[in-house]
């Protein structure tokens, strides 16, 4: 094949996985304010704080082991994803209590650096960015 200046040069890295994470409460609505902590290879990959709307982890590594937790109005839920794996949702069996009001959505690295809406962490060489 013929050299061309207009050819784009194959990347040699693996495309990124990216992974949609949505939280509904007892009701089908947005679980505002539950908590999402990411897992990558079994260290902390980054936390999150639940918007109205859904939340990425986007992981440099497309062949990590995912293990996402959430917490919400008292109930805790747990998934490991399998690497084919690119959506989560959480259905939550509880309502928020009366009177809750619901921290505002934050993404949080493991080192504590906190964005919105999002921010970019380094776990162990893997990149991962998080929003909210």
């Amino acid at each position: 094949m013929a050299y061309s200046p207009s050819s784009q040069p194959q990347s040699t890295q693996p495309p990124e996985r990216v992974i949609v994470v949505t939280a509904v409460d007892a009701n089908g609505q947005s679980a505002i304010g539950a908590d999402v902590t990411m897992f990558i290879n079994g260290k902390l990959g980054g936390e999150l704080v639940m918007g109205d709307r859904p939340a990425t982890f986007e992981i440099s590594d497309p062949g990590a082991n995912v293990i996402l937790n959430a917490k919400f109005a008292g109930q805790f839920l747990s998934a490991v994803l399998g690497q084919e794996v690119h959506a989560h949702r959480f259905q939550f069996n509880t309502l928020a209590p009366q009177g809750f009001v619901a921290a505002t959505p934050v993404a949080r690295c493991p080192d504590a650096t906190t964005g919105a809406p999002c921010i970019v962490c380094e776990v162990s060489g893997t990149r991962v960015r998080i929003c909210v």
